[in-house]
């Protein structure tokens, strides 16, 4: 069903119809299902069966397209994960999800731990000479994916979700987004990250135009890619779009043709939306806040720009319903209930008990973030309770200091992080990167004044990117451990 909604139905109406732009070569609806039979049919000669699990670790490409959608006609589940995914973390999630085969297009053998499973696209479709496709029937309950998060120890979590909460969510945030046939949706976004993966099934669903970038272009050159193509629809994530509003090209550049830009996968400040804002008055700025576990749980309505200012980041999807518990002066833990929230943790029950539930027929999800809700139903994002700063006896929201630091002149990226202290319990520590190191001496000061009482014990400056995790975020649990390493 989730296939047929994807590429078959439009194939029907206008087969060729453009689906994905990649590397300047455009693919019709028809092309792709051509590839996808193919595929499938390799996939079908490898013994690879409805249910089985398959590894797909390739760059932002056209291979990783076709991968995901012959699984999808398939009824396989898909496990995408990022092209430079190291050796231990490979392993792992193999044997924990028991996948058969690993589509990686760069075929880079890495000694895997079933042996030589590992092959690229072309591969698989030259093991097959069938030309003509035998689609499975998928019920709408059937598996689709896992996507592998990280857990609370070193070890990853894989979220399962089934064909009927993709379609539900795709579906929802294209609603909200106004997507249509018209548009042309750019995403540098890996499909790897549950939020590039959904571009792809969004774009699909709405009938507009995928154009695909990979992860290695540059950030700076989007603004032209944007011209070249008439993008409407820009989905970012803070880290990408930071660069993007602090390198000022869109003042080099001028793009009519977008009409939003969407956010998601850490925290978007107030001040980068203004900024956002300023440089692009015709855009609108979508903030949007998500959990894989969930995928999506709010977006901002169109025109809201008192909420956005008051860092809210929208309110819950059309069919979905949100509740605080533990509340506190207004601040709770934030559960979710509705057909968004995924299966629960592959092969793993315990914490799927902890966190998954079913209430009078729905699921529910404990997310672990805190928020309040204002009497309009619009959420505001105040932290993770795991996140928080306990210094000298005080809870410190290392989120707010970050947007403090953010609004700063040439500061490019910032972290603030707590480091284990056996006066303090925490020590706050602040990492910046700077555009430009000869002012480091004066946002010191800057620093330091705005951010008032708070006591800074450290700053760092580097005129390097913050290291990033595989989802585009700012890994500041490796920020941390360094950190700590090195005292």
């Amino acid at each position: 069903m989730l296939y047929k909604a994807l590429i078959e139905e439009h194939i029907n109406k206008q087969e060729d119809r453009v689906a994905v732009i990649y590397q300047e070569e455009e693919y019709s609806y028809k092309e792709l299902n051509d590839l996808v039979a193919a595929f499938g049919n390799g996939l079908t000669s490898l013994g690879i069966n409805k249910g089985d699990r398959i590894i797909i670790t390739c760059n932002n490409s056209i291979d990783m397209v076709v991968s995901i959608l012959a699984s999808i006609a398939l009824g396989i589940i898909f496990v995408p994960l990022p092209h430079d995914i190291s050796k231990s973390r490979l392993e792992y999630i193999q044997n924990d999800c028991k996948a058969k085969l690993i589509i990686n297009n760069r075929y880079r053998k890495r000694g895997t731990a079933s042996g030589d499973n590992m092959c690229c696209l072309k591969d698989v479709i030259n093991v097959s000479a069938e030309s003509n496709f035998h689609r499975e029937i998928v019920d709408i309950n059937e598996g689709l994916y896992i996507i592998y998060t990280s857990g609370t120890t070193n070890k990853p979590k894989g979220v399962f979700a089934c064909q009927k909460q993709a379609l539900f969510v795709a579906n929802a945030i294209n609603g909200c987004l106004r997507n249509s046939v018209d548009d042309i949706i750019l995403c540098r976004i890996p499909l790897s990250f549950d939020y590039g993966l959904y571009q792809l099934l969004m774009t699909c669903l709405s009938g507009a135009k995928l154009l695909l970038l990979d992860e290695q272009v540059m950030i700076q050159s989007i603004p032209q890619m944007i011209k070249k193509y008439n993008v409407t629809a820009l989905p970012v994530v803070p880290a990408m779009l930071n660069i993007l509003i602090k390198s000022r090209v869109f003042e080099r550049v001028d793009v009519p043709s977008v009409r939003y830009i969407s956010s998601t996968g850490d925290v978007l400040s107030v001040g980068l939306i203004k900024q956002t804002e300023q440089q692009l008055p015709h855009v609108e700025v979508i903030p949007m806040y998500g959990l894989t576990e969930c995928k999506r749980v709010s977006i901002m309505p169109y025109g809201m720009k008192e909420k956005k200012y008051k860092g809210s980041c929208g309110i819950p999807l059309p069919g979905v319903s949100v509740r605080l518990v533990n509340e506190h002066d207004g601040v709770g833990e934030l559960e979710v209930i509705g057909p968004n929230v995924m299966e629960g943790y592959w092969n793993d029950s315990v914490e799927t008990e902890k966190f998954y539930s079913v209430e009078e027929g729905e699921r529910v999800l404990k997310t672990g973030d805190l928020f309040k809700i204002d009497e309009d139903g619009y959420l505001y994002f105040q932290g993770r309770e795991k996140a928080f700063i306990k210094h000298n006896g005080y809870r410190i929201n290392n989120l707010e200091l970050e947007e403090i630091v953010a609004s700063i002149d040439n500061v490019m990226e910032n972290a603030v992080v707590g480091i284990n202290d056996s006066d303090a319990g925490e020590d706050i520590v602040c990492v910046i990167s700077l555009n430009d190191m000869t002012k480091e001496a004066q946002i010191r000061k800057d620093c330091i004044k705005s951010l008032g009482g708070i006591k800074v014990k450290h700053f760092i400056f580097t005129d390097e990117p913050l290291p990033k995790n595989f989802n585009g975020k700012v890994d500041r649990k490796l920020i941390k451990s360094n950190i700590e390493a090195r005292r």
